[in-house]
């Protein structure tokens, strides 16, 4: 992994595209051959950074999702740097599923758009009745509320929970999005 962040602070340096594409292979190589290696939240935090930089953004959305889940297990010595890449992680993951659901989502199948709803008829209780929310959809909310745990001092965790209410919302889960909702109104009112 020394040699990945090497190349890492070289390409930093230099801009040199080549370093890039060199540290983002060795990182990959090395947490495919080291899985459970002590530096795995370092490495596999700079892997899912560069990975959302390539616009790869499913593989970004993983790789901090993986960061997360390592802090989770207790997996990681804290500190001020951990805990600054921690929160980075919480929030790449948010912007890395909103990416896959977003206007330039390529993959349709993977992360449909929101269905149109069918006109209003006479039966209301059909009508109303939730749909099934897509899967791409449910990681964006779970690392919405991730993300909200981790930096409570985040104005981008207010609109990613926005979000994941809107989601609910769209998707008729009113159980869900009312909470969410209210939370919102009183946590930023402005």
């Amino acid at each position: 992994s020394d040699t990945g962040k090497w190349y890492h602070m070289t390409y930093q340096n230099t801009k040199n595209p080549l370093y890039y594409s060199l540290a983002f292979e060795i990182y990959k190589t090395y947490l495919d051959n080291f899985p459970n290696a002590d530096d795995n939240f370092e490495v596999m935090y700079y892997y899912a950074d560069m990975a959302y930089f390539r616009k790869n953004f499913a593989e970004a959305a993983k790789g901090y999702e993986r960061v997360l889940d390592l802090n989770d297990k207790g997996a990681v010595v804290k500190s001020e740097e951990h805990d600054e890449m921690l929160k980075d992680a919480a929030h790449g993951a948010v912007l890395a599923y909103d990416e896959l659901m977003g206007e330039n989502n390529t993959d349709k199948e993977a992360c449909p758009d929101i269905p149109d709803l069918p006109e209003p008829s006479d039966d209301v209780e059909h009508d109303l009745a939730p749909l099934p929310i897509a899967e791409c959809r449910l990681k964006f909310i779970e690392a919405s509320k991730r993300y909200a745990k981790i930096d409570t001092s985040a104005d981008f965790a207010i609109n990613s929970k926005y979000k994941a209410a809107q989601i609910y919302f769209n998707y008729r889960h009113f159980d869900e999005s009312r909470p969410l909702f209210l939370d919102i109104t009183r946590d930023a009112p402005d």
